[in-house]
């Protein structure tokens, strides 16, 4: 795979954000798989594996593959849960890569459909994998699909957009600058104007989740509290002052080389800014 070395100031072209809470055993499986996705499209890479605060025993299975992956994997922890739509504003805050790729952890989000998501990519900001294929119970399935609905009536994202996506890098920072204080990834892009459009994907067969009734009805007040943000004027300052601050508890196993001095100070343990 080509990679960015340590002295090597240049951006990957992929960078792959990967929240993470509990539940570390894909996680191997899912690397070796981006790995070779970044391989086969030719492209430089890094992976941003982000432990929304778990246990330590995940947090040390995170530490290991970046040890084991160097330059190419950066384990990142927040000490405490922040939920997993702010820990990937967070991830794609530290991503340097042209296209950021958000993609859960439980590797139902396949890697492989990666080249397809940027072979759809002419002329827009965004690029959803869109929902295809029956993949968990019926009822599940029939809350996430009105849900989605919900989400593209009220933003104008596509109907059947979900947290696997490629962004360009120059999109992430007008996410940052939207004038919210509740985080909701899917809705804020389309609240935030980006262009975008979803490309059908199959989705691998779900056997266990961490996202359970209560976290989706969670998640849908969540994007009805961001949408009412944005569409009153209610908040005055822009997510990213929240996600700088979010940034200042990070651990992390390895040291970032970047030309950039306000990134300066990136190293193992405690981020201090």
């Amino acid at each position: 795979m080509k990679i960015d070395s340590g002295s090597n100031l240049s951006a990957p072209d992929l960078a792959f954000v990967v929240p993470v809470y509990r539940q570390p055993e894909s996680l191997s499986e899912l690397v070796r798989r981006v790995q070779v996705v970044a391989d086969l499209l030719e492209r430089s890479s890094e992976v941003i594996l982000l432990d929304d605060g778990s246990p330590t025993d995940s947090w040390r299975a995170l530490q290991k593959l970046a040890e084991d992956n160097p330059p190419t994997v950066r384990a990142l922890r927040m000490p405490r849960n922040v939920g997993q739509h702010t820990a990937v504003l967070i991830g794609l805050r530290e991503a340097r890569g042209e296209w950021c790729v958000v993609l859960d952890q439980d590797l139902q989000d396949p890697p492989e459909a990666i080249a397809g998501l940027l072979r759809a990519s002419d002329g827009v900001d965004v690029v959803f994998a869109g929902r295809s294929g029956v993949y968990q119970p019926f009822l599940r399935t029939l809350s996430g699909r009105t849900y989605r609905y919900l989400v593209g009536f009220l933003t104008n994202v596509p109907d059947d957009s979900g947290m696997f996506f490629i962004i360009r890098r120059s999109a992430v920072e007008r996410l940052l600058d939207l004038r919210v204080t509740t985080t909701s990834v899917v809705a804020m892009i389309g609240l935030a104007g980006l262009t975008c459009r979803s490309q059908p994907t199959r989705r691998s067969a779900q056997e266990t989740t961490n996202y359970t009734t209560r976290l989706r009805i969670r998640s849908g007040l969540r994007m009805l509290r961001c949408v009412a943000e944005k569409r009153l004027g209610l908040v005055r300052e822009p997510i990213r002052r929240r996600i700088e601050l979010l940034r200042r508890e990070l651990e992390t196993t390895m040291a970032r080389p970047t030309s950039d001095p306000s990134q300066a100070g990136l190293s193992t343990g405690t981020v201090d800014r």
